[in-house]
């Protein structure tokens, strides 16, 4: 088996793995940012809908973005209806194209110096006295023992990561909410 050593390895490149992994290359560690999937914001399972608060973080571009709202109306199942919006402001948010932006984040984390890998699945927690110190993954047909002193599971909700490491990351059934999801244009209340 393949190994290699880093300060950090990110487990999924989503926009909490990529931001992470940015953040640590620029403190000067050696950072691995790894995905499982072919291409980086694909598939998109959630969130595309964000606040506005986002530009806190990063420079939105308008690119990413599919529509600005002024606010949501959400209807639960019960049929309560729920209305967001913030009088006086214009836009409260941002329907994004996270096929762009998750890419995006993922570009500025390897132009901050972390190494980006696709098509490497993480499949265990290396394990020393009781410690995660790194996963073992598959990248090209090749077994690889990643070993490193910080592992960053941002491999999703319930995280396989954070399972491995000790850490119940199941959702109660109570907790899980089955919905669909539909963007509509020129709609006008």
């Amino acid at each position: 088996m393949k190994e290699k050593k880093y300060d950090v390895v990110v487990v999924g490149a989503g926009p909490a793995g990529s931001i992470t992994a940015k953040t640590a290359a620029e403190k000067g560690l050696n950072v691995l940012l790894i995905e499982r999937n072919p291409e980086i914001g694909v598939p998109v399972k959630c969130a595309e809908g964000v606040s506005k608060e986002i530009e806190k973080f990063v420079d939105v571009d308008s690119r990413w973005i599919c529509t600005v709202f002024k606010g949501t109306i959400t209807y639960g199942p019960d049929g309560t209806k729920v209305v967001l919006s913030v009088d006086g402001v214009e836009d409260t948010g941002y329907v994004l194209e996270r096929r762009l932006f998750d890419k995006f984040l993922a570009e500025e984390a390897a132009r901050a110096g972390a190494e980006v890998k696709v098509r490497t699945q993480a499949y265990g927690v290396v394990r020393e006295e009781g410690y995660a110190k790194g996963v073992y993954a598959r990248s090209a047909g090749e077994d690889i023992r990643i070993s490193a002193d910080v592992v960053v599971g941002a491999d999703g909700v319930e995280s396989r990561i954070g399972r491995w490491g000790g850490i119940d990351t199941r959702l109660r059934l109570a907790d899980v909410v089955t919905c669909a999801q539909f963007l509509m244009c020129d709609i006008e209340f």
